[in-house]
C-alpha cells in the first residue's frame, strides 16, 4: 500500500471539501427521496449515491486533482473505483439502520468509513493514471 498518496496534504484537503458537498449532496436527495418521496430505502440511496458520485467527481476534477491530466472515460472509472466505497457506504447504513441509528446518522458513518477507501483508489487510479 503506497501511504504517500496522504501526504499530498492540498489534494486531500480538496478532496474532503468536495466529499463534505457531496455528503450534503447524498443526504439532500435520499431525505427527499425517502423522507418525503416514501421510496425504499435503499433505492433512494442508490440515486443519492449516484448523485453524490457525479457532483464529487465534478468537483475533484476542477478542484482537488486539476492538475492531473483529464480523459473523458474519467467518470467511468471513478465509478468503478468506488465500488469498494460504495459497499462500505451501503454497509454503514444497513448496519446503523439495524441497530437503531437514524438513517441519515447511519449513513453519515457509511460515507466517511467509504470516503477513506475512495481516496486512496481515486488518487492511485482515477487520477494518477490518467
Amino acid at each position: 500500500m503506497n501511504w504517500e498518496v496522504f501526504r499530498d496534504y492540498e489534494s486531500l484537503t480538496k478532496f474532503l471539501i468536495a466529499g463534505v458537498a457531496g455528503l450534503g449532496v447524498e443526504t439532500g436527495v435520499l431525505f427527499l427521496m425517502f423522507d418525503l418521496g416514501s421510496l425504499n430505502l435503499y433505492l433512494s440511496k442508490f440515486v443519492a449515491l449516484e448523485a453524490a458520485i457525479v457532483t464529487v467527481f465534478y468537483l475533484n476534477d476542477h478542484y482537488a486533482f486539476e492538475k492531473y491530466d483529464k480523459k473523458a472515460y474519467a467518470i467511468l472509472r471513478t465509478n468503478v473505483v468506488r465500488a469498494g466505497g460504495t459497499i462500505l457506504s451501503f454497509t454503514g447504513l444497513y448496519v446503523g439502520v439495524e441497530l437503531g441509528m437514524h438513517y441519515l446518522i447511519a449513513n453519515a458513518i457509511g460515507v466517511v468509513v467509504g470516503s477513506m477507501f475512495n481516496y486512496y483508489f481515486e488518487r492511485i487510479i482515477t487520477w494518477d493514471s490518467v
